[in-house]
């Protein structure tokens, strides 16, 4: 379904759309708890760059993988 909305005029539009989401996803917990946001990213501030990257690389492959997985499927 994915590949068959991606193929034709509809490619830009769901980019748009996946960037929205990501948007939507992003404001999400500090419009429900700024104090919490903002303690995180002070904590995540004082890590180590190592530490921040490796979290980052599994959040990306666990991204990739549903997005692999979801698009195999259909």
């Amino acid at each position: 379904m994915i590949v068959m909305f991606i193929t034709g005029n509809t490619a830009p539009a769901f980019v748009m759309l996946a960037l929205a989401f990501a948007a939507v996803f992003e404001s999400l917990f500090p419009v429900i708890a700024p104090h919490l946001w903002k303690r995180s990213l002070a904590e995540l501030s004082k890590a180590d760059e190592a530490f921040v990257r490796r979290v980052a690389l599994v959040i990306l492959a666990a991204a990739l993988t549903v997005i692999w997985t979801v698009t195999e499927i259909t």
